[in-house]
């Protein structure tokens, strides 16, 4: 699985560099594997494989659905 299948299977900002918090151990997102992401924790120098939906994302503020349209006859119900 890419990123882009992350963010819609997950409903997470998923992408390369994202900073997430795992039981109160930061870490940055390096690359994905299936439907994992790999993350490296902080003051770590290999990458382990996470669900996307037991991490806790950080850079939640910076996430926007582009691939919902915001308004037009394409966009989702409420």
């Amino acid at each position: 699985m890419n990123y882009s299948h992350i963010r819609a299977r997950y409903n997470v900002p998923a992408r390369r560099g994202a900073r997430v918090e795992f039981k109160g151990q930061l870490g940055t997102v390096t690359s994905t594997s299936s439907a994992a992401v790999r993350v490296r924790m902080d003051g770590m120098t290999r990458s382990l494989p996470f669900e996307p939906d037991e991490l806790h994302w950080l850079d939640v503020e910076a996430f926007v659905r582009l691939d919902i349209p915001a308004s037009g006859p394409d966009r989702l119900p409420r």
